[in-house]
């Protein structure tokens, strides 16, 4: 019975509690209280996305493909020929690298859908998917071969630290780094960071991009 949504657990290890059971096919059934569930509750757990991840009519079971101690990556196969990649980070303290992926086969091009509520969409990619995850998180993708030619490339954005902490007292530093893991040259790309009334951002460095070549970082 899944726990999300109960006391005990973050937002972040409720959504890597769902992704997990649903690449896994264990069956979906929820344990928290359905008359008070928040509405951040509700969407994970009727995410469609995530769900057709474990209804998947081939049935089979997501395996954990790699193994590198807190860190673990599971995928499992889909009947439309595309796979379910899940990234999990089991470590128990924030960390500023935590930066995890896995290599499809070279050469090929790929649809990448970031299967997770708000921030899904799909972009093509040529084989490295990478995130970050924080600590007890998961991030799950759907991979698809064949990507569109005019399908946008797959850019991961890098902070460093992972979630860092604004006080009063003074500046707080983030380092960025963008990364194009489509398969196509990413060009005019410029960052810009959103900030809460009263607070500001100054950028240390330039803020664009020419053109950056696939599997080139752009900053």
């Amino acid at each position: 019975m899944l726990e999300v949504g109960n006391s005990g657990l973050t937002a972040g290890e409720s959504q890597a509690h769902m992704s997990l059971w649903s690449i896994l096919n264990a069956p979906l059934i929820a344990g928290n209280d359905l008359r008070t569930m928040p509405a951040t509750t509700k969407a994970q757990l009727t995410d469609p996305d995530v769900v057709a991840v474990n209804q998947d009519w081939a049935g089979q079971q997501g395996k954990k493909i790699r193994d590198d101690g807190d860190v673990e990556v599971w995928s499992k196969k889909l009947s439309d020929g595309s796979a379910a990649v899940v990234l999990l980070n089991r470590f128990a303290e924030p960390r500023d690298d935590q930066y995890y992926g896995c290599r499809a086969r070279p050469g090929r091009s790929f649809r990448l859908h970031r299967e997770e509520p708000v921030v899904e969409r799909s972009a093509g990619f040529g084989g490295t998917i990478r995130a970050q995850v924080a600590s007890h998180e998961a991030a799950m993708f759907k991979v698809t071969p064949g990507a569109p030619a005019d399908l946008a490339p797959m850019v991961v954005v890098e902070a460093a630290p992972v979630k860092p902490y604004v006080t009063t007292a003074g500046r707080t530093d983030v380092q960025v780094k963008v990364n194009n893991d489509g398969p196509a040259a990413l060009t005019s790309a410029q960052l810009s960071l959103s900030t809460p009334s009263a607070w500001s951002a100054t950028p240390a460095v330039r803020r664009s991009c020419p053109t950056s070549r696939p599997g080139q970082p752009a900053w």
